[in-house]
């Protein structure tokens, strides 16, 4: 079997977050979610945070890739407003998820300011910057194994 698209993780519209005037604030959230085939499972989480400008949606060729691989891929759809917190908590809401937690991205200071954040609240973290190659992002998923 291949990695799948599962149904996305959409909770009901959130309410706009207050905001400065004209500012649109939404809550982040998960916006896909790729499931590996089920004899391919359980190799861990790979979270994408995708750059300014982007959606998660964008990267479905690398999330398809790591799900064939074997991993549950999520992708994350936050604003640049959105508070690094409220990211934290919504990684940290991936319970779940099976572990290792990988994160990927292309802002490497979002990516090391998420990575502090959820290493405070206790969950085990790599880091792949995705101006990687896939084949890099999967070798640095294979140590987090080991």
């Amino acid at each position: 079997m291949s990695a799948q698209l599962t149904a996305p993780l959409h909770a009901p519209v959130p309410a706009v977050r207050p905001g400065p005037p004209g500012a649109v604030a939404f809550p982040a959230r998960v916006s896909q979610r790729w499931s590996p085939a089920e004899d391919r499972a359980g190799k861990g989480t790979v979270a994408i945070l995708p750059a300014p400008g982007q959606h998660g949606e964008s990267h479905d060729r690398l999330a398809g890739r790591l799900a064939a691989a074997g991993y549950v891929v999520v992708a994350l759809d936050p604003l640049p407003t959105t508070p690094l917190g409220e990211l934290a908590d919504l990684v940290g809401s991936l319970t779940d998820a099976p572990r290792p937690l990988t994160l990927v991205g292309w802002d490497v200071r979002s990516l090391e300011e998420l990575q502090i954040a959820l290493a405070a609240r206790g969950l085990p973290t790599a880091i792949a910057s995705a101006g990687a190659t896939t084949a890099e992002i999967l070798d640095v998923l294979e140590r987090v194994q080991a």
